[in-house]
């Protein structure tokens, strides 16, 4: 049975993607790394290796290492660049292990004319994410918020629907794409040919107040906001 959503982490301090990593990498060890995280990612780490999926087949959830972060995910019709598709059923979305989202080891989603929809935590609204993704031939589908971009290349992904695009290539087949912006529940669309992904993080972004969390135990007096645990707003000159 897979782990139920527990909610997105938030903070004030995380900057930077690279501050993420460094704090996943703590694997929540401690209670600063769990208090700190503001994103997490899907990885596909939960799904069998050589799992397999058409758009014939029912939704299926995925689940991040660190179980906050849920996400239903539809496979749906893929399009061909620049019109038609493929017989329905006979694209496909398979994990593997090739390295060939982001170079890495850990297990990947291959897409062959296959699209891909995530719903996040059960249709939370989120501020942005980031993936990772091989693109090795054909044209891609991406989408948010109604917004469906059928582009031969990775470098031709737009901004558009309130929700900025970034797409840098971090060498050879490899790319990352970031989007900053709300994206709504269910609309968060990714697609190819020959198509690998691979860390979807999505981000809450910054909250307005900093908040103190207790030192109890966790999780027999829940301490961690993971946990919806004790916690007050911190204001200058109280304790």
């Amino acid at each position: 049975m897979l782990t139920p959503s527990r909610g997105l982490f938030q903070s004030k301090n995380l900057k930077t993607r690279h501050e993420l990593r460094r704090l996943r990498s703590t694997k929540f060890e401690t209670l600063e790394a769990k208090q700190l995280l503001a994103a997490d990612c899907i990885e596909f780490e939960d799904l069998l290796l050589g799992w397999s999926t058409t758009d014939l087949d029912p939704a299926f959830t995925t689940v991040s290492p660190s179980g906050a972060l849920t996400a239903k995910v539809i496979a749906k019709p893929f399009q061909w660049y620049p019109m038609g598709s493929p017989a329905p059923g006979s694209g496909r979305a398979k994990v593997d292990n090739n390295g060939m989202a982001d170079g890495g080891t850990d297990q990947d989603m291959r897409l062959d004319n296959i699209v891909l929809e995530f719903d996040f935590n059960s249709g939370t609204t989120v501020p942005g994410l980031t993936v990772n993704f091989g693109s090795y031939g054909g044209n891609i589908n991406m989408g948010w918020n109604g917004f469906f971009q059928n582009v031969p290349v990775p470098s031709a992904i737009t901004s558009g629907a309130g929700v900025t695009a970034t797409v840098v290539n971090t060498g050879g087949y490899l790319w990352e794409m970031e989007l900053n912006g709300n994206i709504s529940p269910g609309t968060f669309q990714v697609g190819g040919q020959e198509l690998w992904i691979d860390q979807i993080c999505v981000y809450r972004g910054q909250v307005n107040e900093e908040l103190d969390y207790g030192d109890a135990l966790d999780p027999t007096y829940p301490v961690l906001l993971a946990n919806n645990g004790g916690r007050h707003t911190i204001k200058s000159g109280y304790h």
